[in-house]
């Protein structure tokens, strides 16, 4: 059957270029090179942005006017743990606030090869307890962790490790085309339907990381883990992306370890298909994103008290 996509997704899909290695772009390159290409850009109508420090960490925050006070989202950026920022995501950051309702939380996490794993996952978990902290009298609103590609990767991995230490502090888990397997084993990396990505990218990529990174390890590679006792998430991917196998391997080991992961695969979407504007398929995916946010959002929370510490003001 033909995979009809909207026309608008068509026009991007058609300008995307599969990825060549170039050994000279190093991912000090390649990370300047997607900064300057974003820097600067307009972020949605009714956000704003600010910088914070979180558990030692620096942070961008995107505020939407009027957010939920009952959710707050912890976005971790992709970039395969060597390149993206805060820089890279926060207009698609701003999307997802504006869209959702809810503040979100860019993390600046330590990026290789210039650090070690599990560096990225440490700095992740020390955001999150330093936000779940920051109310003195009561547990702040609901965290979320959300991340995109390795960023998806991240935030699984970081709630293995808060659960692993006790801490229920996560509430919902929402992956956009996330990495769960930096061994590459996923049967789709090799269906060259994908119109970005190539096994000799990636393979490429797992070189660069393998010094300071070890594939096999479960924080690198949340799908070979131990994934009971996490809290719900939402996976979205597309069908035409290379990573499609690790949601769909993801989804399903989730489920044989009791837990609850809800699948969606956009057809004829390749990888972070949302960050690449408003066009129907984006719009979709950032509707599910709302739907899942609205039920971990549960009922209203009273009013903040007088002298309730909000984080948002560091």
């Amino acid at each position: 059957m033909e995979i009809v996509i909207s026309a608008e997704a068509a026009r991007i899909r058609d300008s995307l270029e599969l990825e060549t290695v170039d050994p000279a772009v190093t991912p000090q390159v390649e990370r300047r090179m997607w900064e300057e290409a974003a820097e600067g850009g307009p972020i949605a109508p009714g956000t704003s942005e600010k910088v914070v420090a979180l558990g030692g960490v620096h942070c961008v925050v995107i505020e939407r006017t009027n957010a939920s006070p009952s959710t707050s989202i912890v976005y971790l950026h992709g970039g395969g743990f060597t390149s993206g920022s805060p820089t890279t995501h926060r207009q698609f950051a701003s999307r997802v606030a504006a869209a959702v309702g809810s503040n979100v939380v860019l993390v600046d996490y330590r990026l290789l090869p210039e650090n070690v794993f599990p560096a990225p996952v440490d700095d992740v978990v020390a955001v999150v307890k330093a936000l779940a902290s920051s109310d003195l009298r009561r547990p702040l609103s609901k965290i979320l962790l959300a991340g995109d590609s390795s960023g998806a990767s991240l935030a699984v991995a970081a709630a293995c490790e808060l659960r692993d230490a006790g801490d229920s502090l996560v509430h919902g888990i929402i992956s956009i085309s996330g990495a769960f397997d930096a061994t590459l084993s996923g049967a789709s990396i090799d269906a060259g339907c994908d119109p970005q990505l190539s096994r000799a990218a990636l393979d490429h990529w797992k070189g660069v990381i393998s010094s300071c990174a070890d594939p096999t390890d479960p924080l690198v590679s949340p799908l070979l883990g131990d994934l009971r006792g996490l809290p719900q998430m939402l996976l979205l991917a597309g069908s035409c992306e290379a990573w499609l196998s690790d949601s769909v391997r993801l989804a399903d080991r989730v489920g044989q370890a009791g837990g609850d992961a809800t699948l969606e695969v956009f057809d004829g979407m390749w990888h972070v298909w949302p960050m690449y504007g408003d066009f129907p398929e984006a719009e979709a995916a950032l509707r599910s994103i709302g739907e899942f946010v609205g039920k971990a959002r549960g009922p209203a929370p009273d009013p903040l008290e007088p002298g309730r510490i909000n984080v948002f003001e560091c």
